[in-house]
């Protein structure tokens, strides 16, 4: 059996999942919008807070106001964390770009004594995530970003620490998305909606729908069916199913599929996105490659 392994569009690393972090991790998220940041970031703070952990939170803009406001947006009254002193805020000018300058040493020892500090306060572990916009200002100093990435690892293996560093796709160019996430130990992602080591389904957001890997046969058809299901339930527009790491899908899998998209309303398709020939040969054997609402995008059998 193989595993929920897919290596083909993430050469560095596999995606690291939220639940899954622990001190010494250095990840990083590189996200296409608010929803997408909120479902890992916020998670990341949550379950820190919950834990006992201190959270450092670095925000891109001046107004410290703005990340309270996200925070509450994802469910988390920050008031009593910000009183207590377990959860801080703090601006990038501040801490990366003090006098206009950033200086990778400099940062890396400021964080380095908030680790210990954050200990000597009886915290289980520090919790860092910042905004990385603040790299692409061209202010002095700033292209020694892979440099300090790099540095922060040591960092936070030195104490109970881990981080997510925050890139908007939206404004970073690919290429240095490419290069800035090579130094991180791996990308991040949400929580898996279904993951038993076979088969591992993930939620997607640009665009939206979930990521397939692994193998569905007769013992998990049922939780494929449940999770499609969720997806189709959110939102209005198309629900895309990403397949090019699904290994192996049995009739009743598939069956998952076609009734998921023969059941959307409107004007909605299930579009199956990395269809590979072996697959498009089965949907069309079974006499389903016709069914209304379903969309097959992939290599031609």
């Amino acid at each position: 059996m193989a595993s929920a392994v897919c290596r083909h569009d993430r050469p560095w690393a596999r995606p690291r999942s939220v639940g899954g972090m622990g001190p010494g991790d250095h990840l990083c998220l590189t996200f296409d919008g608010e929803e997408e940041r909120e479902h890992v970031v916020g998670a990341f703070a949550r379950v820190g807070l919950h834990a006992g952990d201190k959270v450092l939170y670095v925000t891109d803009t001046p107004e410290r106001s703005r990340v309270t406001a996200l925070l509450g947006g994802w469910g988390i009254d920050s008031e009593p964390h910000l009183a207590s002193g377990q959860l801080v805020v703090e601006t990038a000018t501040d801490l990366y770009l003090p006098g206009g300058v950033f200086d990778p040493d400099r940062t890396a020892d400021a964080l380095l004594e908030a680790v210990v500090s954050a200990r000597a306060q009886g915290y289980r572990a520090l919790r860092l995530t910042a905004e990385m916009g603040w790299a692409l200002r061209g202010l002095p100093g700033s292209e020694h970003l892979l440099e300090f990435e790099g540095r922060l690892r040591g960092v936070l293996a030195a104490g109970p620490a881990m981080a997510i560093c925050q890139y908007d796709r939206n404004v970073f160019h690919p290429a240095a998305l490419e290069n800035v996430t090579r130094v991180h130990q791996a990308p991040v992602t949400v929580d898996a909606e279904y993951d038993d080591g076979i088969l591992r389904i993930t939620r997607t957001f640009q665009p939206p729908g979930l990521r397939i890997e692994g193998e569905v046969d007769a013992t998990t058809a049922g939780e494929l069916e449940r999770v499609l299901a969720a997806a189709a339930s959110r939102g209005h527009g198309d629900v895309h199913v990403d397949l090019s790491c699904l290994e192996f899908i049995d009739l009743g899998g598939l069956r998952a599929l076609v009734a998921t998209a023969d059941g959307l309303e409107g004007a909605r398709s299930l579009v199956l996105r990395g269809v590979r020939p072996h697959l498009r040969r089965l949907i069309r054997l079974v006499g389903w490659e016709d069914t209304p609402g379903l969309v097959l995008e992939g290599g031609e059998a």
